[in-house]
């Protein structure tokens, strides 16, 4: 697969086979993910690998909206920066997430970004207190997503068959 047919036929899934991900998926991830580059190369952002069901339907609560793929998804990415590493972990988060759902494309498997960082749960607490209750994650990490992958159960065509209009600007904004 070529890449712009990889990043022509990414899209979310929020339906899932209960098909586990093999470890030999699991390798290229963590692969991949070893070449993603960081602000100042300080690397400051780290996965949390979830496959336990009890665990994932914790982390389904932690959220009041957008969390269906968690209700199928055999395993969940939870992405963190160490924010006194760095103070774009943000940014540096976004970029791991980017290359995870691409790579996730390339192994014929399917993901759904599920944003926690400045987000609240049912009860309007803050969601990424409440996953790092769940997880146990230290105070200086930020939690920026909740990544389910696994095999899609909802094949659709490319959601990006029409392109959409980008404004470019060329030397200054107009």
């Amino acid at each position: 697969m070529d890449f712009e047919q990889l990043i022509k036929s990414r899209h979310s899934t929020r339906r899932f086979l209960d098909t586990p991900l093999t470890e030999q998926q699991q390798q290229l991830f963590h692969q991949c993910l070893s070449y993603v580059p960081s602000g100042n190369n300080k690397r400051p952002t780290e996965i949390i690998e979830v496959t336990d069901p009890q665990i994932i339907c914790e982390l389904k609560a932690c959220k009041n909206a957008g969390t269906l793929a968690l209700s199928t998804a055999p395993m969940v990415y939870v992405i963190i920066g160490d924010k006194d590493k760095s103070d774009v972990w943000v940014e540096n988060a976004s970029i791991l997430s980017s290359y995870l759902m691409l790579a996730a494309e390339y192994s014929k498997l399917s993901s759904c970004w599920i944003q926690i960082h400045q987000r609240k749960d049912q009860d309007n607490n803050d969601s990424e207190e409440r996953v790092r209750e769940v997880l146990s994650i230290p105070k200086n990490y930020g939690i920026l997503c909740l990544i389910a992958v696994g095999v899609p159960d909802d094949i659709l065509s490319s959601q990006c068959d029409q392109e959409f209009k980008l404004k470019i600007h060329h030397n200054k904004m107009k």
